[in-house]
């Protein structure tokens, strides 16, 4: 089993089919730059449309991924009993959405199959809600969908360790793998005087309490259905790259090097569940003169 978000909605597929497609993962992850991704728009478009950048650029680039050889080996992979699964935030209904990639690859539909990669990777605000048609007791009807990440950064359900819909047989004997796409914790930066920075940070850092958040509930979940838990993430040494681009083909690259590097070194990149040391346990604070170490996270 196979789950997904965001950019890591992006490289499930390749991820649930295996080794084989490791080299197009790699080229995926560190060829592609903001022109392939993204168009930007208008310095009005914020006033004006419903996104700061076109996201044609990434459908077709999704759309040059999922060949209907992958949508056949996903479709194959599914009958064979694994799962794959997506996740998108339905914006109106303000909850996130779970997507069988497997039972939509054996249908064949690979519209839907584009569609939901492509909204579990749409920023609000940067790129367009998908709007993905459903059907709802015999009634048509439109919804927006974004970025899973919105919801949750990662996600495991009680059904796919359990084996039931309803959750409530624990066989136990699972171990459940989560990869964080970056480090658990932000470095700490300048926030600057502009509302965009400020805001920006502020996102940020709720993002990054929120992954943590997820990790803690997911590793709670395994330990109640007798799961095994394991978890990696960047370093939290690592260098932070700067770069002017959001998707930096050298930046991306380092990152691949680092998490190949970290899946070589076999058991000792992965971890047991976060605890409460792991978190900084700073006292209160009685005024605003203090003393901290020299050396900080």
């Amino acid at each position: 089993m196979v789950t997904g978000v965001s950019t890591g909605a992006l490289a499930s597929t390749y991820a649930f089919l295996g080794p084989r497609y490791d080299a197009e993962l790699k080229r995926l992850f560190t060829t592609v730059s903001d022109r392939d991704i993204f168009r930007r728009r208008g310095p009005l478009a914020p006033l004006r449309s419903e996104s700061i950048a076109s996201s044609a650029p990434l459908r077709r680039l999704i759309e040059g991924q999922i060949t209907p050889q992958v949508i056949a080996e996903v479709a194959d992979a599914h009958a064979r009993g694994r799962r794959l699964y997506v996740g998108t935030t339905n914006l109106d209904s303000k909850r996130l959405v779970v997507w069988d990639m497997g039972a939509i690859a054996a249908r064949g539909d690979a519209r839907l199959y584009t569609d939901v990669l492509l909204a579990s990777a749409s920023i609000p605000g940067m790129f367009p809600p998908v709007e993905i048609e459903v059907e709802v007791n015999g009634r048509r009807h439109v919804e927006p969908h974004a970025d899973g990440g919105i919801a949750a950064q990662v996600f495991v359900k009680r059904f796919m360790l359990t084996g039931t819909q309803q959750g409530d047989a624990t066989p136990g004997g699972a171990t459940v793998w989560v990869v964080i796409a970056g480090k658990l914790y932000a470095d700490p930066s300048s926030t600057g005087k502009r509302t965009l920075d400020i805001g920006v940070n502020a996102v940020n850092t709720m993002l990054y309490a929120q992954s943590r958040n997820d990790v803690r509930r997911i590793a709670a979940l395994a330990r109640e259905t007798r799961s095994e838990f394991r978890l990696t993430s960047v370093p939290e040494d690592y260098p932070v790259c700067r770069s002017e681009q959001m998707f930096d083909p050298e930046v991306m690259g380092r990152l691949f090097e680092i998490g190949q590097a970290l899946g070589r070194s076999g058991s000792r990149a992965w971890r047991g569940p976060l605890s409460d040391a792991d978190d900084t346990q700073d006292p209160p604070r009685t005024g605003t003169q203090f003393l901290a170490p020299e050396q900080q996270r």
